[in-house]
């Protein structure tokens, strides 16, 4: 009865180490994964940023050659022009 006893306690004691190595590399899993998507996230929004400068020089160059040749400038104007 103690050798199954002992047996016991020593398969309880590496199952018991076995969940404790799956959580370990989960966790690590989990960060990893967390890290990328930060990456891939912060990539995404340099791209748009960069986007939204290039777009943003675009419109200042279109408005300063309107006021050049005395286009209208009038935000309905464009709105018609662009629908």
């Amino acid at each position: 009865m103690e050798e199954k006893l002992a047996l016991t306690a020593y398969e309880l004691r590496l199952a018991q180490e076995d969940i404790s190595k799956l959580k370990t590399e989960l966790q690590k899993k989990s960060d990893l994964s967390l890290a990328e998507l930060s990456g891939k996230l912060f990539h995404l929004l340099d791209i748009n940023l960069s986007l939204f400068f290039v777009l943003g020089i675009f419109v200042d160059v279109v408005l300063s050659h309107c006021l050049l040749i005395n286009w209208p400038s009038s935000s309905s104007f464009w709105l018609s022009f662009i629908m």
